[in-house]
């Protein structure tokens, strides 16, 4: 893959594993579905239970990039019309006053299933990063479950820490050592 080259612009703030590319989003399907067992958990909810389920693809110079499946309370169903010309952080934000505070992402690389692999225009099995994001709200509460497929040979994840001084240990008290109390 090379050299990491710095991006021209920030295109998308609200998805930050998009967000220095120049990726466009397209959506694929918006419906209700029942929840399974992992991402019902997640949401509190009881397996089965109705959940919105996005799906969005991203391209990059006209080619796949990666498959986004979201997992969301049912309710936000009903702005399914605006999915296509808005963030989903936005239509959180100020229309269901769901004020994200976190995401938590597990980044693993795996092989693509059999409808990643068809839609990522890759071979089935082919190597695909997974990237599972959980979202909480500010109260703490979960709120989003994101399964993030990207083509390896088209994406890389740079990650930046920074990091503080160590804390320095009190001294231990070298003249009470050994004595009896």
């Amino acid at each position: 893959m090379g050299e990491a080259r710095p991006s021209k612009y920030v295109s998308n703030l609200s998805d930050p594993l998009h967000a220095t590319l120049d990726s466009r989003p397209t959506i694929v399907s918006v419906e209700l579905v029942g929840a399974k067992p992992a991402v019902a958990a997640f949401l509190q909810l009881r397996e089965g239970a109705q959940v919105l389920k996005l799906v969005r693809m991203n391209y990059l110079d006209g080619e796949p990039l990666s498959v986004v499946e979201s997992y969301l309370p049912e309710a936000m169903y009903r702005a399914a019309d605006e999915f296509a010309h808005r963030s989903l952080h936005d239509i959180m934000w100020n229309d269901f006053d769901l004020r994200i505070a976190k995401s938590i992402h597990t980044v693993v690389v795996g092989r693509a299933e059999p409808h990643v692999a068809e839609m990522l225009g890759i071979g089935l099995g082919a190597p695909v990063m997974h990237v599972r994001a959980n979202t909480y709200l500010q109260d703490g509460r979960p709120i989003r479950w994101t399964d993030n497929y990207f083509r390896e040979d088209r994406y890389q994840y740079t990650a930046e820490f920074f990091w503080s001084p160590p804390e320095i240990p009190d001294p231990v008290d070298e003249s009470s050592e050994g004595q009896k109390s």
